[in-house]
């Protein structure tokens, strides 16, 4: 009797020892899986991070783009003003040359009514 209690301790022992077993392989597996999905999950937000990085330099690139074309048409739209401000000028300049020239102006100057 004494033969089998210890037989059955030792086998209840192996079998404690079996479930620890299998228990730490399964424990090992979940950490092996989870390490392939943090890897994955890596390899995922460093494409993304490389997409974005990507977008980030489209975007800066644009933005001096848009600034150098909001340049050049404040400079042009400058030019236009420049440009329309001699042609009033010299419209002007025109009417008024005109008018001198014509006999109601030397009649009112005759008259001392206006200066030249």
């Amino acid at each position: 009797m004494e033969m089998w209690l210890s037989m059955k301790r030792a086998v209840n022992a192996a079998e404690r020892v079996q479930k620890k077993f299998n228990d730490s392989q399964a424990k090992i597996a979940d950490a092996g899986k989870l390490i392939q999905d943090t890897d994955w999950h890596a390899e995922e937000n460093a494409t993304k991070i490389a997409e974005l990085s990507s977008k980030l330099a489209k975007a800066e690139r644009a933005a001096v783009d848009v600034k150098e074309v909001r340049a050049a048409a404040e400079e042009a739209k400058e030019a236009v003003l420049r440009s329309h401000a001699t042609e009033l000028e010299e419209a002007k300049r025109k009417a008024v040359d005109e008018y001198q020239s014509k006999e109601e102006f030397t009649t009112l100057l005759d008259k001392g009514v206006m200066k030249p």
